[in-house]
Formats: C-alpha cells, structure tokens, sequence
C-alpha cells in the first residue's frame, strides 16, 4: 500500500505542535522539489539517528527535515523497490526489498554481512533484542538469528503481522485469518479468527 508523503512531514511536525490547541496539526508537502524523485512511497521509518527513512518503488531516502537524500542503493541492493524497513538498538536499519534483506547504516549496507534471503521478496519484518529476526514473505516465514535464517515448517507466507517478544522466545503470527503463536517452551499452537462481515461500500 503506498502512503502519501505528508505523513513523513506529519510524524516531524507533532513534536513541534504539541503545544497548540487540541485538533490543530500541521501538515506539509514534500515532494521532487525537497529530493524526493518519486512519491511512490511503500514504507517509512525512523533511524536511531532520529531521521525518517523512507522507502519507496525506485530508491531508499533520508530525511534530514529539510530535504530528502538519495541513498545509494545501487551498491548494495539487489532492488532498488523498497517492501520492509525495520530500526535496531545498534544504530542500523534492516531493509527488505523484492530481491532480499540487507543491514543498513548511514548511507551504505553494514560492512561484512551479506544480503539475506537474497531473490526473495521480503514483505514483512521484525525483531527481539537478542537478534531473532522475524521475516515473511509471499510464500514462507523465516526465523533465526542472521544470517542464520531458517523457514518454520507449516508457518504460510504472505502478507499479514508479527510479534516477537523482546527475548525472542514468544511469537505471535497473523496470517490468512489464523493466528499462529508459539510459547515460551517452543511449542506452536494454530488458532482461526473470528470472520468478519464487511458491507460493500456503495
């Protein structure tokens, strides 16, 4: 799903407009004339740095709060569109694309680890503060401490949600209108939703 560019300018702008009235915010434009080559915007997040990294059909961008940087991802991704970002502890910044996940800092991959699951589109991510790395995509679900990734037989693929509890020993997986969680003790339990019932919209 794309998202309209303001939003970046949005997540900048609430701190500073905290103190205005209730309802009041402040939105703003950003677009080629700030760098920003495209607006075809697919994910967002923000650095430990305290920059918004955007990512987008066509590149992977930095903004400083003024202007949008080109980061070079010619050089160590194997697709430049941009599906999953995910900010870690240690200053870098997982960045999952349609062709493999690669660890991000600054402006260029993280010198010595090579790109994961590489041909592979990443469509999903998250992480423990031991390192377990939580990753889908359209056809299985990996897990494992990088760049040990393994895929957990029965887990499908594809788009959905994921939970990973900070010691990396509880997992809770949305997918497909079942939840899958495994405890504690390593052991994995299926449950299906609720259905829901949605009116078409007129």
């Amino acid at each position: 799903m794309r998202w309209l560019i303001s939003l970046a300018a949005l997540l900048l702008t609430l701190a500073a407009h905290a103190g205005e009235p209730g309802g009041h915010y402040a939105f703003r434009s950003h677009g080629a004339d700030r760098g920003l080559r495209t607006q075809a915007v697919t994910v967002m997040a923000q650095d430990r740095a305290g920059f918004i990294v955007v990512g987008t059909e066509d590149g992977l961008y930095r903004f400083d709060g003024q202007s949008f940087q080109a980061l070079d991802t010619a050089g160590g991704l194997a697709s430049a569109s941009i599906t999953a970002l995910l900010a870690v502890a240690d200053g870098s910044l997982w960045v999952g694309t349609k062709k493999g996940l690669v660890a991000w800092r600054g402006d260029a991959p993280v010198r010595g680890r090579a790109p994961l699951l590489v041909d592979q589109e990443i469509v999903g991510l998250a992480r423990a503060t031991d390192g377990t790395l939580l990753v889908w995509t359209p056809t299985a679900t990996f897990l494992g401490r990088p760049p040990a990734l393994r895929a957990v037989e029965g887990l499908p693929g594809g788009a959905g949600s994921g939970w990973i509890a900070a010691d990396g020993r509880e997992l809770v997986i949305g997918r497909r209108g079942t939840l899958y969680r495994r405890d504690r003790r390593g052991r994995w339990e299926k449950r299906l939703l609720p259905r829901t019932h949605h009116r078409p919209v007129p």
